[in-house]
């Protein structure tokens, strides 16, 4: 977007704005664009305090010695900003009889006057797909969400603010310097050296003293102050006042942490993670009550939370600094939200708690072995360890000379306490009555085994615990690509389809 900033000169100086348009009403022009005021301290307190009730947030204040090339920067910025309109309903005289045309350019203009109204800006759609922290706190329900975007009835909006302190991603803002201006404005700053005083006040509040050599005075509301503080002192480097309060500048080096959000963040949410600034939190998951379903993972928007295969576990790892508290986690967790229809009680498998720190890099919170154990013949789970399956597993099948077994009757007379022990309790009585076929069973246990071992990547057993039965697989007619797929074919279907133990 092109600017059409304008400029008033209260005084006669050379300044970088000279070339912009001259304003002559400024509480007029600042319903449409950004102006610069080039004066003394004491014509720029009055001015500013003039504009207090109108769109002050679109003045900019140039003193003598003033950062100029910043200046221009944030009132392009600010230009950007979109000024919304809400009706306001007047009641006026009532009249019996109306023309149409007295209707339409009298009597609609004195019912229904145009006013503009300061509504929350939104810095592209919402990006947490369980969050619902603006609609939460919004007194007059003016916040609607739907289908991932969030919308704001300028009619019932009364410009309190509440929603952009909530937002966890920084994404809702007031009109005004909010924190994604000043990302957007400022970061072309960043590298540079030279260090600037910056002011933080409220139209009203400005006092001719506030002026100094070097300094930045900046119109902005303390509600927005926790960020805007972080970001003058710790990214930019530059000393911060407000509200009679001062802060040095001590320039953080940005993290250099490989986290990959799965979408774009707002420019100032960028910032918070690039630079670890607070708020921290800290996401802990119930080890017991989890169950690496993946959803809070897919739902975080940051990366912060993520489900990795290591060996022959599952792990849900978690990044401190990617973390923005938003809860999308904890409102997408399966079991939780089960938890609590079923039983009505607040069971919480997902907490997230303030941290007073946040540093780069995964930590574990929940790690599960990756596979489940079946019945091979059904496909009912059974109630076995994996480290005592890869024993039994080791002693009846890998330890064994198979060389002279050539069909599924020997096999199974052979693993017969490692077929007792894999059964579920139905197959097991059929198999002690002889209801189950050897060869039937012999494919059912050889094709479980090789699929452990295919999910598990050969990270359970040092080798391929079912080569040595190739010979007795050819003899039964097993011509085998996949285990897995072999053994879901032709076995787990029976649980999936049949009554469990048929």
């Amino acid at each position: 977007m092109v600017a059409t900033l304008k400029v008033l000169l209260l005084e006669d100086r050379d300044t970088i704005f000279k070339n912009l348009k001259k304003s002559k009403d400024v509480k007029k022009d600042l319903i449409k664009e950004s102006v610069i005021v080039v004066g003394n301290p004491k014509d720029l307190v009055k001015i500013a305090r003039e504009v207090k009730d109108s769109f002050w947030y679109r003045l900019f204040l140039c003193h003598e010695g003033c950062p100029e090339e910043v200046i221009k920067s944030l009132a392009e910025v600010a230009d950007e900003w979109k000024t919304e309109f809400k009706f306001v309903t007047i009641n006026n005289t009532k009249k019996e009889k109306v023309s149409r045309r007295e209707f339409l350019f009298s009597g609609f203009k004195k019912m229904l006057k145009v006013v503009p109204a300061s509504v929350p800006i939104l810095n592209g759609p919402c990006l947490s797909p369980e969050c619902s922290v603006c609609k939460s706190v919004c007194p007059t329900n003016a916040i609607k969400r739907k289908e991932n975007r969030v919308t704001i009835d300028p009619d019932s909006c009364i410009s309190c603010g509440l929603c952009v302190i909530a937002c966890p991603f920084l994404s809702l803002s007031m009109p005004g310097l909010d924190p994604n201006a000043l990302v957007r404005a400022l970061t072309k700053f960043i590298e540079k050296n030279y260090k600037i005083k910056v002011i933080w006040k409220e139209p009203e509040n400005l006092k001719e003293e506030d002026f100094t050599e070097n300094t930045l005075v900046l119109l902005g509301i303390e509600k927005e102050f926790s960020f805007i503080n972080d970001f003058f002192t710790k990214v930019m480097g530059w000393d911060f006042k407000c509200c009679d309060r001062e802060w040095k500048g001590e320039k953080t080096e940005p993290l250099d942490c490989p986290y990959s959000p799965k979408m774009p963040l707002s420019p100032a949410s960028v910032i918070k993670i690039k630079y670890a600034l607070p708020p921290f939190f800290n996401v802990i998951v119930n080890q017991d009550l989890c169950t690496l379903c993946n959803a809070c993972s897919m739902a975080c928007p940051t990366g912060a939370l993520k489900l990795e295969t290591e060996g022959i576990d599952l792990v849900l790892k978690f990044n401190p600094v990617a973390c923005v508290g938003c809860e999308a986690c904890k409102w997408s967790c399966p079991p939780e939200n089960r938890i609590k229809k079923l039983l009505n009680v607040k069971i919480d498998v997902i907490k997230i708690v303030p941290s007073n720190e946040a540093k780069c890099g995964y930590e574990v919170r929940v790690r599960k072995h990756a596979v489940s154990l079946f019945c091979p013949y059904c496909g009912v789970p059974i109630n076995m360890k994996l480290e005592d399956f890869k024993k039994l597993v080791e002693k009846y099948i890998v330890s064994q000379d198979w060389s002279e077994v050539y069909n599924a009757d020997e096999f199974v007379e052979r693993v017969k306490p490692l077929i007792k022990a894999m059964l579920c309790d139905k197959c097991k009585k059929k198999f002690e009555d002889g209801l189950i076929m050897s060869d039937e069973l012999a494919k059912a246990i050889i094709s479980f085994v090789g699929c452990i071992h295919e999910q598990t990547r050969g990270q359970l057993f040092d080798k391929d615990p079912v080569e040595p039965l190739r010979s007795l697989m050819l003899n039964m007619g097993m011509f085998v690509t996949s285990y897995c797929a072999y053994w879901n074919q032709y076995f787990k279907f029976r649980h999936q389809f049949l009554a469990p133990g048929t």
